[in-house]
């Protein structure tokens, strides 16, 4: 195809217009976004495979009644005092944040009073907040690289079933990144086992600098999210992908010669059928579910219901209750009892 010398001359007019016009509206934006905007929004730096993951530090949960939540160096909830508890036993507790605790003090979470209760035993909180069951089992996966656990106990909910079971791009202040990021995904196979894509991300070179590029890449997620859409798996399929990720949690345990037990903190089963014979498990659920607790049950009344510490005691008692029975626990317990 020939073009002749007025049509080149038209095109690097119509180029060389395009970047004197993108010259001229970047400031512009820039100094309206500036003034508009409290600085950079707060992402957390996008981690390679998990997608995110708790920050070392204390942070303010909640606003309006100013709960503080520790995480120390190791990324972990604070989950006793003094942090480096010496004992026989050592439990790692991995969930969301209704594991972590989101919402109440370091010493109302679940984790924090398993301590107390159990002196024999340090529990180590590796609850982080958005996390689904894929995300927990590369955490899982991690960590037994790093540390000998003797049990290690996962925490589902129920909403865990809905947990990047698709590829999504999402841009969350509270818990993602920095950049354009597709969360952990997973999907059925033919033979039924799972398919899994861990995080992948990338970012416009000055979005994290310059609001203008920053407020550019958002609306490039959001397109891209719309162009991406696709209905989520159908309810049997997202119940198989969890069972087939908790099987192979247990896997992984069992590799590291570590205990592994799926506790439920809640369960409706319309939503999430018993779990199958071979993943070992017991269920501590409140009389209501979380999603229908009232208002003296959850954090300040929040619309995401996440429980208060009357529900992180009510689970902490029947955590205890449960654990007091298995074998590892109950030599400790017999041994207390015939303690003067």
């Amino acid at each position: 195809m020939h073009i002749n010398g007025s049509e080149m001359a038209e095109k690097r007019n119509w180029i060389r217009y395009t970047v004197i016009l993108l010259l001229l509206i970047l400031p512009i934006m820039e100094i309206y976004l500036q003034l508009r905007e409290n600085g950079l929004p707060k992402y957390k730096p996008f981690v390679p495979d998990l997608g995110w993951q708790n920050i070392p530090g204390t942070i303010c949960s909640d606003e309006d009644i100013g709960i503080l939540e520790m995480t120390w160096e190791n990324r972990q909830r604070a989950s006793r005092f003094p942090q480096n508890k010496k004992s026989p036993m050592r439990v790692a507790c991995i969930g969301c944040s209704y594991t972590k605790g989101r919402g109440v003090r370091d010493e109302e979470t679940f984790v924090w009073k398993l301590n107390q209760r159990f002196p024999q035993a340090t529990f180590d909180n590796l609850g982080v907040t958005g996390y689904g069951p894929y995300q927990c089992m590369m955490l899982l996966e991690d960590i037994l690289k790093k540390q000998k656990y003797d049990l290690v106990l996962y925490f589902s909910i129920d909403d865990h079933i809905n947990r990047f079971v698709r590829p999504e791009p999402i841009w969350i202040t509270e818990f993602s990144c920095d950049c354009l990021s597709i969360m952990p995904w997973v999907e059925l196979g033919p033979d039924g086992s799972n398919i899994y894509h861990p995080a992948t991300s990338w970012a416009w070179p000055g979005s994290r600098t310059w609001l203008s590029i920053n407020f550019l890449n958002r609306i490039a997620v959001y397109l891209n999210k719309l162009l991406h859409q696709a209905p989520p798996p159908r309810g049997i399929v997202r119940i198989n992908i969890y069972y087939n990720i908790l099987l192979r949690m247990q896997q992984i345990c069992q590799q590291h010669h570590t205990d592994f037990k799926v506790i439920a903190l809640e369960n409706n089963y319309s939503i999430l059928p018993p779990f199958p014979s071979e993943i070992n498990n017991f269920s501590v659920i409140y009389p209501l579910s979380p999603i229908h607790l009232g208002p003296e049950y959850r954090v300040n009344n929040k619309p995401e219901n996440h429980p208060n510490r009357i529900i992180h005691n009510y689970w902490a008692s029947a955590i205890a209750k449960e654990l007091a029975k298995t074998p590892q626990f109950a030599k400790y317990e017999a041994n207390c009892q015939r303690t003067p």
